[in-house]
């Protein structure tokens, strides 16, 4: 099976589990409502709370300043932390969510966020490490900025290493009672199980979203922004189109997020058991890419 048909068959499978439990399109919806409603009425009014009361005491710093006083730093640290629990919380009801439908059963939400907060402890101590190293990674390259393109080479290369270290972080934290350091540990060994089935997986999702992207929002945004200039719409109606063709991209989003939270956690039980598990065969999981079981490579953690 060369990677265009596998592709597809990966994509083609994840459809099928959500065609079979549809309340599996509901939980980006909600991932992406509770991110926002923490950002709105939590972060937001925190972070302006305070800078109104700073600048009343006046040490608020003039826009021009590249400072901030520590209190309003460690503030925004705070809120920042909160957005990123929540997110992360959300990404491990998702996950629990596939792992019971690709299990033959139907999900709640109940359910699936009970399991997630039970977890809370691990996702609360990841949630810290994790922005512990963004911000290493940031200071590093702040600090070698004269290095120029090669301090922004490193830093790309630093994020893309993140990434792929992470990239089974959520189904770790879920699935056992381990701390940051053994969870990173964890992530990466079952990373070079199946590194390339996940970059398979997340090539094919991306480009059929950049496919979305320019079929329903970039060419038709051009369309409309002529068709209205030249007088052949008018504004209030191109206006009502472009919001529509925005609420299709927003739901084919979801579906896309929904399809990526069922194939990973397919992949996981295949890098952690082996086993081939709902509508994903051998040929879907294990066909394009070899395990890295001696590999030396830079995300490797003994």
């Amino acid at each position: 099976m060369n990677k265009i048909k596998r592709s597809i068959a990966l994509l083609k499978a994840s459809n099928q589990v959500v065609r079979s439990h549809p309340v599996l399109l509901i939980y980006p919806a909600l991932s992406a409502i509770a991110v926002l409603s923490v950002l709105i009425f939590i972060t937001a009014p925190i972070i302006g709370g305070s800078a109104f009361l700073m600048d009343r005491a006046g040490i608020l710093p003039s826009i021009e300043s590249d400072t901030a006083p520590w209190q309003f730093t460690l503030i925004s640290a705070i809120a920042f932390l909160a957005v990123s629990f929540v997110s992360i919380l959300s990404s491990a009801t998702m996950f629990v969510a596939a792992e019971t439908a690709l299990n033959g059963e139907e999900p709640s939400l109940r359910q699936s966020l009970g399991s997630a907060w039970r977890k809370r402890k691990n996702i609360f101590k990841w949630t810290i490490f994790s922005a512990v190293v963004g911000y290493l990674i940031q200071m590093a390259y702040e600090k070698l900025s004269w290095l120029g393109v090669f301090a922004k080479v490193g830093a790309i290369l630093a994020g893309l290493a993140w990434s792929l270290a992470v990239v089974f972080i959520i189904p770790v934290l879920v699935k056992h009672d381990v701390g940051p350091i053994e969870a990173l540990k964890r992530s990466t060994a079952l990373l070079k199980r199946a590194w390339g089935e996940r970059v398979t997986a997340d090539v094919s999702i991306g480009i059929f979203t950049l496919f979305i992207v320019l079929l329903a929002l970039i060419f038709p945004a051009i369309a409309l922004t002529v068709l209205v200039i030249n007088g052949i719409l008018s504004m209030g109606l191109g206006i009502a189109i472009s919001a529509t063709l925005f609420a299709i991209f927003i739901a084919i989003t979801m579906y896309l997020a929904s399809l990526n939270s069922i194939f990973s956690a397919a992949l996981y039980r295949y890098a952690e058991t082996g086993d081939y598990v709902g509508p994903y065969t051998p040929e879907m999981i294990n066909g394009a890419f070899r395990p890295l079981q001696n590999s030396k490579k830079f995300w490797a953690i003994k």
